[in-house]
């Protein structure tokens, strides 16, 4: 059985509405009121867990696709560079 989602927005509204009676009608719209709180808080907390989870794993997806990661090349600083050789590494000179 297929609710229209019309419909219950509009019972809610008029439900609302209707909410200035006795006490008990009072008591019954505060809860109802706090019952839908409940249900948007739980909602948030759902949709920042997916959101996290979704940031976290594009994140990752993007960093382990450089392709830097997986190049075994030496770099092209070290490997023309007379520097690199005199300060960090004492090998002998690249040949010519």
């Amino acid at each position: 059985m297929r609710v229209d989602e019309t419909a219950v927005v509009v019972g809610l509204c008029a439900f609302d509405e209707r909410c200035d009676g006795t006490a008990v009608e009072l008591s019954l719209c505060a809860q109802v009121k706090e019952d839908w709180k409940y249900v948007a808080m739980v909602l948030d907390r759902l949709f920042l867990w997916i959101f996290t989870l979704a940031v976290l794993v594009g994140s990752a997806g993007i960093i382990l696709q450089a392709p830097t990661l997986y190049d075994e090349r030496a770099p092209i600083d070290v490997r023309l560079s007379e520097i690199a050789y005199a300060t960090a590494k004492p090998r002998p000179p690249p040949p010519r």
